[in-house]
């Protein structure tokens, strides 16, 4: 299985993946091709729901969720500081795969499944100084001490939380 990590603006008009402010559905990207076991959403509010179409809750992210033919996608129902979703998709990644990219951090001895990404990355971001995330954030300085919740609190797994990047 494949991992796809979409690091853009979401919310109830869908994904921003363009530069000239143009929407994109996750029905108009069924077409594409897009196939993914997992996704990992870093854009803020991606499970807000849309009130023009009547859309359910988190209805972004299931749709994207079928057009993928993903099982889990991973995704933050609040906005969350642009700082720390490049950090918390890199532990994400780490956790997922087992593997370190160079990180001032351990690894788990094995993949987890996604369900364990998420609490295992929530976790080791409440425990990061800012000389571990500086080479990951574009202002260090924004990184909070003591934690600011909004880091690692709005982060959850909608689908199947024991979906791995092996099945």
């Amino acid at each position: 299985m494949h991992l796809l990590h979409l690091a853009c603006h979401a919310g109830r008009n869908g994904l921003l993946l363009s530069r000239d402010g143009t929407w994109v559905t996750p029905v108009d990207l069924v077409g594409c091709g897009l196939r993914a076991g997992i996704l990992l959403l870093t854009g803020c509010s991606a499970g807000d729901f849309s009130g023009q179409d009547n859309n359910e809750f988190l209805g972004v992210v299931r749709q994207l969720i079928i057009a993928a033919g993903a099982r889990a996608a991973i995704v933050s129902v609040a906005p969350v500081p642009d700082d720390a979703a490049p950090v918390f998709a890199d532990l994400v990644v780490s956790a997922l795969t087992a593997r370190n990219p160079g990180r001032p951090w351990s690894v788990p001895a094995h993949a987890l499944t996604a369900g364990q990404a998420v609490a295992w990355a929530r976790q080791e971001l409440r425990q990061r100084s800012r000389s571990d995330v500086a080479p990951l954030i574009p202002d260090p300085d924004a990184f909070p001490r003591p934690w600011d919740p909004s880091w690692w609190t709005p982060w959850f797994v909608v689908g199947d939380p024991s979906a791995t990047l092996a099945s």
